[in-house]
């Protein structure tokens, strides 16, 4: 996913990976617990929180290019005084790593970036490029959803496979009336209460909503 001067293509592209990944959950969903189910239900975790994050970041940096929004106007970044995407990541580092010297490059890796999916990251960093749409953002990341809390738990289970990574993810259950001993992968394929769908579609679902928010 590349920055782009129109809202619109970020919201297809990852549209389009949700969608993807949406196929996926349900497959294995039908499939757990096989062995297949478990594998295909542990990727699309890992990817879905990785795209998420992939589409803040790029969402982040579009707002340099004054980028059209969906349903009309652009987004300014009205205090962003630099001309590259590395000066608009030197705001959010400044922001949220001020301690990390800029390399000898002259240019970050990306392995030393804020943590995009953390709610507050990606707000106040947009907030310190002066972004015209913040009230947008603000509305957006207020949205009652928890899967910007509870999708990086689950990854973290996933990766890391420890008792407390699992307790962690039972514990999640609860906030959607799901039983807690329940396996964690089991969890995901479970339908919260008075939901029509498994907890990992859900999950999907609501990402696509805050994209579209977002894009607006």
């Amino acid at each position: 996913m590349r920055p782009a001067k129109h809202l619109g293509l970020l919201q297809y592209t990852m549209r389009e990976r949700l969608r993807r990944l949406d196929v996926m959950a349900a497959a294995a969903c039908l499939a757990y617990p096989a062995r297949e189910g478990r594998v295909t239900l542990s990727y699309v975790v890992i990817e879905l929180l990785s795209a998420w994050t992939e589409f803040l970041r790029t969402y982040f940096l579009s707002c340099i290019l004054n980028p059209k929004r969906v349903r009309g106007g652009r987004v300014r970044a009205t205090t962003f005084v630099g001309a590259t995407f590395n000066d608009a990541m030197t705001v959010a580092m400044t922001l949220h790593k001020h301690r990390m010297a800029l390399p000898a490059g002259g240019v970050w890796h990306r392995r030393d970036e804020p943590t995009w999916f953390n709610p507050h990251v990606f707000l106040t960093s947009c907030q310190a490029l002066g972004v015209s749409n913040i009230a947008q953002i603000q509305n957006a990341l207020s949205a009652q959803t928890r899967v910007m809390i509870d999708l990086p738990a689950f990854r973290n289970y996933v990766a890391h496979r420890n008792e407390n990574s699992a307790r962690s993810a039972r514990r999640i259950a609860a906030h959607y009336t799901i039983p807690g001993f329940k396996h964690p992968l089991q969890v995901l394929c479970t339908l919260p209460h008075r939901r029509p769908q498994p907890l990992l579609r859900e999950w999907i679902s609501d990402l696509d909503v805050l994209v579209e928010f977002l894009c607006a």
